[in-house]
């Protein structure tokens, strides 16, 4: 059905970034206000990485200067 399970939740700098299942191959993934849906498992890697490394360059663990 349409049961939204908590997989995952990290905080970064203050940001929440949770990994949601709806169906085997449907993702959800959360960045503070921002959502993404419907993402199958290769989306739903792809966001979760990019969410969580915009919050560790927003935290100034990355160094993102050119």
């Amino acid at each position: 059905g349409d049961m939204m399970q908590e997989v995952f939740k990290i905080q970064i700098a203050g940001y929440d970034i949770v990994l949601s299942q709806t169906e085997p191959d449907n993702f959800t993934v959360q960045y503070g206000a921002e959502i993404e849906s419907n993402l199958d498992y290769g989306q739903a890697a792809k966001s979760i990485g990019f969410c969580m490394m915009h919050a560790l360059s927003c935290d100034g663990k990355i160094n993102d200067e050119v």
